[in-house]
């Protein structure tokens, strides 16, 4: 018997499951581990799904802020262009210094970080303050609705974080489990038959077995 191992992983321990459970329904003695590996499997499975549909949720959330950063960082320069023609192309008029005292593209060189976060909000400020700058109101809104979410999105993408971390956890507490309760079958199907040692053998999976019962075109990382 080859036993599954921690490095083994979902895949791997999944087909295993899956191998004895087709294999106990040709042996009417031991029918009743079948609900049993059953349980196993499926608890494995949802504890594995639940984890790898909060990473993919989180990695969607990643490209969502990808883009809101983009979209802020393109009104920016957008509205240093255009403060860059109202006041004569000219870098040391008092009205462009108070909007922009560094170069636009330098304010929002960061990735969503606290720096682009409080120069954007010293644009949003200024611009709301001084009616100097009115002729940038649209641009003001469409920069203040896209800060507000990507504000929303960033927290939602670490509730995914938190998430991610307990539905792991719950994940290896589950696989521990169920690998235990695998590799105890064997002691307990020789004491239901016992002198059946090859009947037993064949119960489980092998390696050999393992690749011919792949879903996978490619082999798995975790096999």
């Amino acid at each position: 018997m080859q036993n599954i191992l921690d490095s083994h992983g979902y895949s791997h321990t999944a087909k295993a499951l899956r191998f004895l459970n087709l294999r106990l329904n040709r042996v009417p003695e031991l029918a009743s581990f079948i609900p049993v590996v059953s349980d196993m499997r499926d608890h494995l499975n949802t504890d594995y799904q639940n984890w790898k549909n909060t990473v993919e949720s989180r990695v969607a959330l990643t490209s969502e802020i990808a883009w809101l950063d983009k979209e802020i960082d393109n009104t920016v320069i957008t509205m240093g262009q255009t403060a860059y023609l109202k006041y004569n192309r000219d870098r040391t008029n008092p009205n462009y210094k108070g909007l922009f005292p560094l170069a636009p593209s330098k304010m929002v060189n960061e990735v969503a970080g606290p720096s682009k976060n409080n120069w954007v909000n010293m644009i949003l400020d200024t611009v709301r303050k001084n009616e100097e700058y009115n002729y940038l109101n649209d641009y003001a809104g469409i920069l203040k609705e896209n800060m507000q979410r990507l504000t929303a999105t960033l927290n939602q993408r670490q509730e995914l974080y938190t998430q991610e971390a307990s539905t792991w956890t719950k994940y290896t507490i589950t696989f521990d489990s169920v690998r235990s309760a695998y590799n105890s079958l064997y002691h307990q199907f020789m004491l239901i038959l016992p002198g059946k040692k090859s009947l037993i053998e064949s119960l489980f999976i092998t390696k050999t077995a393992s690749k011919m019962t792949s879903d996978d075109p490619v082999p798995s990382n975790d096999e």
